[in-house]
């Protein structure tokens, strides 16, 4: 019996085709059946700021697994400390090794990139389009803790605020 499995948002061909020929490869030793496949990349960070996109997943009742790239890191390990239906993050550097069954949850490693509760706020502001000005007044907090905020962010996250609009 074939294993079949979800990929969300589905909107990555490449990522759709490869994973469909790493599943099925020689090295793929288990079946992944009500696994959620989730497109944890940069492309898709408006998706992922605010917890709408984990209550919509978790009425599916099947495990999640975050794929996330570099820029991503700091957010995967946000929301899998946050929920409980997220079983497993892998990065996409990690190829073959999330394929065994002894991969682990990693989020509580110390040094590990995560962001606050407050830092996710403002970029979910930011990304809607609000001034810092703004940012401030919905946050109660002035417009200097703001752009410490949004300086964190660049630094967890790997990149320049102003480039991830363009996404």
């Amino acid at each position: 019996m074939e294993s079949h499995f979800v990929i969300w948002p589905n909107r990555n061909l490449f990522l759709k085709s490869g994973l469909t020929d790493l599943l099925k490869s020689k090295f793929c030793n288990h079946k992944f059946d009500e696994q959620i496949f989730v497109d944890f990349s940069i492309y898709n960070i408006k998706l992922f700021t605010n917890n709408e996109w984990i209550i919509f997943l978790e009425k599916t009742a099947m495990h999640i697994i975050l794929i996330y790239d570099r820029y991503m890191e700091a957010l995967a390990n946000y929301w899998m400390s946050v929920s409980g239906k997220i079983t497993k993050k892998v990065s996409i550097r990690d190829s073959y090794r999330f394929l065994s069954l002894n991969y682990a949850r990693e989020f509580n490693h110390p040094g590990r990139k995560k962001l606050t509760e407050v830092e996710l706020q403002v970029l979910d502001l930011y990304l809607a389009g609000n001034s810092v000005k703004e940012i401030s007044h919905r946050l109660y907090t002035n417009k200097k803790r703001v752009y410490g905020l949004l300086y964190s962010l660049e630094k967890k996250l790997c990149i320049r605020m102003k480039a991830i609009l363009v996404w």
